[in-house]
């Protein structure tokens, strides 16, 4: 669980070779945001290693778009570190960036993926 009660739920799991920091997809570290003095999300440690699938899910207004947003290099924490296949959010150009990550919306079902490519 994270902070403010989203549920991260790991579903599926394959990999192969050996497990170093040249597997990790999306490291998210000691990340908070906060909007307009309010803190929306805090103390948000979350390692996802490639060839993993996640889902986030919890109430509404507790952080889960948030989150993805800062996953999908849209947003940026107030504190802590982003790290996305290797690239620290904030000392990349995420325009650039971008075209190597897919966000898909399940709109109905309100669940979010996010698909990281590497080079």
């Amino acid at each position: 669980m994270l902070a403010g009660g989203i549920i991260v739920s790991k579903w599926f799991v394959k990999m192969e070779g050996t497990m170093n920091e040249q597997n990790i997809a999306l490291k998210l570290d000691g990340v908070e945001f906060r909007r307009r003095r309010r803190v929306i999300l805090t103390k948000v440690n979350l390692e996802v290693k490639k060839g993993e699938k996640w889902v986030l899910f919890g109430p509404n207004g507790i952080g889960k778009s948030t989150l993805v947003q800062m996953m999908s290099t849209r947003g940026f924490p107030s504190e802590g570190t982003v790290d996305i296949l290797g690239n620290r959010l904030g000392k990349v150009n995420v325009f650039s960036y971008r075209s190597r990550i897919g966000l898909n919306s399940d709109v109905r079902s309100r669940r979010r993926k996010i698909l990281l490519t590497p080079s």
